[in-house]
């Protein structure tokens, strides 16, 4: 179970950062869109 948890912990950190770059691609996506 304790280690079941590290793994856990371990894995949220990526989740955040891929959502943090799919976010910032999306807003780049949506400035490039606005300037043409």
């Amino acid at each position: 179970a304790n280690q079941r948890k590290w793994v856990d912990i371990r894995l949220v950190p990526v989740d955040n950062s891929l959502i943090f770059i799919n976010f910032m691609n999306r807003l780049r996506a949506k400035r490039t869109d606005s300037l043409t």
